[in-house]
């Protein structure tokens, strides 16, 4: 099974074993830094496309987040959704930060910006980084967190 985790503006950190997708499960974590993350967890809960979800408020939660799971050899996400606009650390500081770190990974990491902004340059900075597998307008579809779950 694979893990996901999320950053929400609500500053809860979630991680809970979900059903049976026909794929592998994966981990997952949801960076947010607002309310369309509520739907999209719901959306992941009801549907158990991923084994586990942990979501953050903003890049730097997330980032500690993932600087102590490397420490304390904790299971770390298989795919991460990041919004761009967030308070404290922005996606796009959350993406430089995570290429320094990326070297202490066991593991291959894929991130999905998802995001309000219809900016070409948001969409074009984005393929920049090469974990960053695509970019997703909100709101997030059920297709679209289906397409995501069967990648990784």
């Amino acid at each position: 099974m694979a893990r996901i985790s999320a950053i929400t503006n609500d500053g809860k950190e979630q991680s809970k074993a979900e059903g049976n997708l026909k794929s592998v499960l994966k981990m997952a974590s949801l960076i947010a830094g607002n309310n369309h993350q509520i739907i999209i967890n719901k959306t992941i809960q009801r549907f158990g496309f991923f084994s586990a979800v942990s979501t953050y408020k903003n890049g730097k939660i997330a980032l500690d987040a993932l600087l102590q799971g490397i420490d304390s050899y904790t299971a770390l996400p298989d795919i991460i959704l990041l919004d761009i606009n967030m308070p404290v650390m922005d996606g796009w500081e959350f993406m430089e930060e995570l290429g320094l770190i990326k070297p202490k990974f066991m593991k291959q990491i894929v991130v999905y910006i998802v995001s309000s902004s219809i900016a070409l340059e948001d969409k074009n900075k984005s393929k920049s980084y090469e974990n960053i597998l695509g970019y997703l307008s909100k709101p997030v579809t059920v297709d679209d967190l289906i397409s995501i779950a069967s990648t990784v």
